[in-house]
């Protein structure tokens, strides 16, 4: 069986590469004055946990009709691409909550990176498979994240825009092809 490539609203098109573009700029511009001192990392906290929330907050509810609307018609409208993104986006909640030990950044950020990821395939998943896609988001985005900021002195990703949009992006591209039940994708 050859699989065909299939992004349905935009994992790849829209997040990943945005977010490999980001990784570039973040590279060439270096981290920020004062983010390394003697050769240790200053941790900056963020500047507004409540502020980080209502945007998360808008995102999620605005993803709904980023997602549905992906169809481009009233026609192709599908209920199962808002059950998905409500999957993958409690799967990325719960995923950042466990590996991102309740930090607030985390928990907003997971719901975003299960949204980032079940864009490709969430016109033909199985919501099992968007809870799965969110979850495995949420984790990467976090972990990546935090060895990012403690690893990689030359790599200052304020926001996460390479773990969330890059990585979280290619990863939901691979998972039209694996989390969907054969027939639909022949």
């Amino acid at each position: 069986m050859v699989s065909r490539f299939h992004d349905f609203a935009g994992s790849v098109v829209v997040h990943a590469f945005g977010g490999w573009v980001a990784l570039t700029a973040i590279l060439l511009l270096g981290t920020r004055k004062g983010r390394f001192r003697n050769g240790k990392l200053v941790a900056f906290a963020p500047s507004n946990i409540p502020f980080l929330a209502l945007g998360a907050w808008i995102l999620c509810i605005g993803w709904f009709g980023f997602n549905v609307m992906s169809a481009q018609t009233l026609e192709g409208i599908s209920g199962l691409v808002a059950v998905n993104s409500l999957m993958a986006m409690v799967g990325g909640i719960i995923a950042a909550m466990l590996f991102g030990k309740n930090d607030p950044g985390f928990i907003h950020n997971g719901p975003l990176a299960g949204l980032v990821a079940v864009c490709a395939g969430s016109d033909i998943m199985h919501p099992i498979g968007a809870l799965a896609t969110g979850a495995i988001a949420g984790m990467i985005f976090t972990i990546l994240f935090t060895v990012i900021q403690q690893k990689f002195k030359h790599t200052d990703d304020v926001l996460g825009v390479w773990p969330l949009h890059g990585v979280c992006g290619a990863w939901g591209a691979l998972q039209p092809v694996s989390l969907v039940p054969k027939h639909l994708v022949d």
